[in-house]
């Protein structure tokens, strides 16, 4: 009887085990945003250490740091596409290539000729996208003014760009689910993206610092001097993400994205 138990132990920990090695412990956070013309839009994030996967009802995107590839995923079409900052730049040129040519036929050879240039122009600069020779003096202040944001308590800081207000946020450190991440990847990975990215506030070291050591739960953007948009986390939870989460589903083909543009139907309206 004992060997049995000690059989059944053994059996019931490679399960335990081999069930665990299948899931990942980690965060969701879902965001509302509203613009300045009330659009509202919902995004939730899943984060386990260096993977991240943004979901709103129209989209999703995995990002592997690791590898730094990005995955999109075409729910309506069942299909996916997965590459390099560098093969999402490239693809999504042949993409409009593809339907530039559909919207330039029937025009006169003028305005066709106008049309070239301004799209040979933005053709190339994102597939030599340059960072920006100008660097932006980036200040970001705390205040004295706190707030209770989804029962945490958050300090306000107002962020200066060349001494002009851009956005305030509301940050705690009282949570961090962004602390398993690798910041160097990450950083690496927005400038592959974006090489202009390098003169921006999201890679700015005070940014990242905040961002790595807790959590921002509202923003308030501004444009001149009006709100352009207001983002607040409405939810956050710590949980167990299935690993199964942060790949395509096993049924989906993968698409090149020009092939993925021609499945969209054209409105004609």
């Amino acid at each position: 009887m004992g060997n049995e138990l000690k059989f059944r132990y053994v059996v019931f920990t490679l399960l335990f085990v081999g069930l665990l090695n299948n899931v990942f412990g980690g965060w969701i956070i879902t965001e509302e945003s509203t613009d300045k013309f009330n659009n509202r839009s919902v995004q939730t994030t899943f984060i386990e250490g260096n993977y991240i996967r943004h979901e709103t009802p129209t989209s999703i995107a995995i990002i592997d740091l690791d590898s730094s590839k990005i995955t999109m995923v075409f729910s309506q079409y069942k299909t996916y596409w997965k590459g390099t900052a560098e093969d999402l730049r490239r693809s999504t040129v042949l993409a409009y290539d593809k339907e530039l040519e559909t919207m330039l036929a029937g025009i006169p050879d003028y305005q066709r000729k106008e049309l070239d240039s301004i799209y040979a122009e933005l053709r190339n600069e994102i597939l030599n996208p340059k960072e920006r020779d100008n660097k932006y003096e980036i200040d970001i202040l705390k205040t004295d003014n706190t707030d209770s944001i989804i029962g945490y308590n958050a300090v306000k800081y107002n962020v200066m760009i060349d001494s002009v207000l851009k956005e305030s946020i509301w940050f705690t450190n009282v949570i961090s689910p962004y602390k398993g991440i690798d910041t160097e990847k990450m950083i690496a990975f927005m400038e592959q993206v974006n090489p202009a990215a390098k003169s921006n506030l999201s890679t700015s070291e005070e940014y990242i610092k905040m961002w790595s050591s807790g959590i921002i739960l509202k923003t308030v953007g501004r444009t001149n001097v009006e709100i352009g948009y207001t983002t607040t986390v409405t939810n956050i939870r710590e949980v167990v993400i299935p690993s199964e989460l942060f790949k395509p589903p096993a049924n989906y083909m993968f698409a090149e994205l020009r092939d993925i543009l021609n499945m969209v139907p054209v409105n004609s309206n």
